[in-house]
């Protein structure tokens, strides 16, 4: 009468383990409804990492660019890791270069720059291309790394007046939020400086401040609603560039431009926007500046916010050179930086 009661299946006692619904006739078990899974079974049944994708996850977490938790970094490049280690701005705990010759390894720059981190009494070892690529699972490494603590970005609170050929940035201490003054000589014959906001790219942020050390910025700012923070990923993009920058964030962007304005430097937002009362020109008709200068870079799909347009005292484009068509107008936020700040001239330049 049982077997006729729904749906039935026998199982074997030694295969039955884990089963429900079951019911004991003659050393075989039955099954009424369809059996559930044992958990064991469901888990073998669940789609496990790889390895590659477990590392690349290890990796992000380990490397959180500006997490004041992580212990250290892992940079690499050639490029990179020598201009880490002549500019120094940060702790350096050990180079990491690969044993084996094989593919673009450039051996002679390798050995140059190793000899550079045993002259600061830095270690150094030699390493498997296999144990790089496990270490470094996301990066071309060009066979050596090193190992630092993380880039440090201060709070930036405002910026002094432009006299006598300096000027100074207010920051506040990370750890006892006490007040920092740091002086700033300008590259230029004005400073100049670049800021990103809100951008989400760190391929553009990188970009940006390579173009920003290639043509005299003195600093690089970030926002609060910036995701690209300064980190691993961000310097093997600008190939160094971002050790040898001084970069800030600034969590208040109308507050400080407003304060910047009020020790008379001029605010110029990269933007197509007709918003506010400040003259829309194109790079190629930027006159000279006269004035300490923060430009803007806006955020890659919403660009700058009509907050921060409000205290531009200049907006510029890009004119595109040929027709384009309607969905693609304009470039992205990394090359965009670079088309102005070469468009940038100074008064007596």
């Amino acid at each position: 009468m049982l077997l006729n009661r729904g749906w039935w299946r026998a199982q074997p006692l030694a295969s039955a383990v884990g089963w429900r619904g079951q019911v004991l006739v003659g050393g075989v078990r039955l099954y009424a409804g369809k059996p559930k899974p044992h958990r064991a079974f469901k888990e073998k049944q669940r789609p496990r990492d790889t390895k590659s994708s477990w590392l690349r996850r290890q990796h992000e977490k380990r490397l959180t660019a500006g997490n004041p938790r992580s212990a250290f970094e892992l940079i690499c490049g050639l490029a990179t890791v020598k201009a880490a280690l002549l500019q120094g701005r940060r702790e350096m705990f050990g180079v990491f270069v690969q044993r084996e010759t094989e593919g673009d390894i450039m051996r002679d720059r390798i050995k140059e720059i190793a000899q550079l981190a045993v002259q600061q009494d830095i270690p150094v070892a030699e390493v498997s291309k296999a144990r790089l690529d496990e270490m470094l699972p996301m990066y071309s490494h060009q066979g050596i790394a090193m190992k630092t603590a993380p880039y440090s970005e201060p709070r930036l609170l405002s910026l002094s007046p432009f006299a006598n050929g300096s000027y100074h940035a207010t920051t506040a201490d990370a750890n006892t939020g006490l007040e920092v003054t740091i002086a700033h000589q300008p590259r230029r014959r004005f400073p100049l400086w670049v800021a990103a906001y809100d951008l989400q790219d760190q391929r553009n942020f990188g970009s940006i401040i390579r173009s920003a050390l290639f043509f005299g910025a003195d600093a690089v700012m970030t926002s609060r609603g910036c995701a690209c923070k300064v980190g691993p990923l961000v310097s093997r993009i600008s190939v160094g560039a971002m050790e040898c920058m001084d970069i800030y964030r600034a969590n208040n962007y109308p507050r400080t431009l407003g304060m910047a304005r009020e020790s008379g430097w001029k605010v110029m937002c990269a933007t197509t926007s007709t918003w506010g009362s400040a003259p829309l020109v194109a790079a190629d008709d930027l006159p000279r500046l006269s004035a300490p200068t923060i430009l803007v870079i806006g955020n890659e799909e919403t660009g700058v916010s009509d907050e921060i347009l409000k205290l531009s005292d200049t907006n510029v484009h890009i004119p595109a050179r040929a027709d384009i068509p309607s969905h693609i107008d304009s470039l992205n936020a990394g090359v965009a930086a670079g088309v102005v700040m070469a468009a940038i001239r100074f008064e007596g330049e």
